[in-house]
């Protein structure tokens, strides 16, 4: 499951089909971007020390 975020209004979601959205489900604007995961967080701040 992967999550992508608004970086206009800051909405969160999942899309329901396999397609990547371009433009935000909300707000109709903005760009779209990956949401990171935990994981993947976790890993760059270990990267950082």
């Amino acid at each position: 499951m992967v999550k992508y975020a608004c970086d206009n209004c800051g909405y969160s979601f999942v899309p329901k089909g396999e397609r990547i959205p371009n433009m935000c489900p909300y707000c109709n604007k903005g760009k779209v971007t990956k949401q990171k995961t935990a994981q993947e967080l976790l890993d760059e701040s270990e990267y950082r020390e």
